[in-house]
């Protein structure tokens, strides 16, 4: 882990924390979260789906103020309103660390592995 940190927007950090894309850059956001906050730089699509509970408790643990924020109602035609109202109340950029070690670098096919376990336990 390094001291070093890296800003990104409110969005990119509510992305993981309420689970919904509030990210202005989409998906780009959300990898260069995951990308950075674990310091996996080839963590694959399937891999997000492991990556985010440790990308998410890490930022909420550095900022609590933010976990409990939930907009189940956004849409692509509100979403600019209340980014912009979230962003005025919580400000619209955070620094954000590198999580603590601890994340195994995984492989696509760690990934393909445990996401087929998942589908099989749903069935």
């Amino acid at each position: 882990m390094s001291n070093e940190t890296k800003t990104f927007r409110l969005g990119d950090v509510l992305s993981f924390t309420d689970g919904r894309l509030m990210s202005r850059d989409h998906m780009d956001g959300v990898y260069r979260m995951a990308h950075w906050v674990l310091d996996d730089p080839g963590i694959s699509t399937i891999g997000l789906l492991s990556a985010a509970a440790p990308v998410k408790a890490h930022l909420e643990s550095l900022f609590p103020e933010l976990v409990g924020i939930d907009f189940p109602e956004i849409t692509s035609d509100n979403y600019d309103r209340i980014m912009s109202g979230l962003e005025a109340q919580y400000g619209d950029s955070f620094e954000v660390t590198q999580a603590p070690d601890g994340w195994q670098t995984r492989t696509l096919m760690d990934d393909l592995s445990d996401f087929a376990d998942r589908k099989a336990r749903d069935y």
